[in-house]
């Protein structure tokens, strides 16, 4: 039987007044492009670093802030 290297990995920051401004400048079509991007390196970077073979997933989005 062989086995696998799963990594779980979660990351995220409150964006400041700048980078609220910065994305709700964009147009839904430049928010989707970004967004898309900051994915793709995201995984590059992960697969990058693993030998190969290996693949990787990553979702970046947008979400409310609450309060803690």
């Amino acid at each position: 039987m062989s086995k696998k290297l799963v990594i779980s990995a979660s990351a995220e920051w409150v964006l400041d007044a700048e980078g609220e401004e910065v994305f709700a400048a964009l147009s839904d079509g430049e928010l989707t492009e970004r967004l898309a991007q900051m994915s793709q390196d995201v995984r590059e970077l992960l697969v990058d670093n693993m030998d190969e073979g290996a693949s990787a997933s990553a979702v970046v989005r947008i979400v409310e802030a609450t309060a803690e």
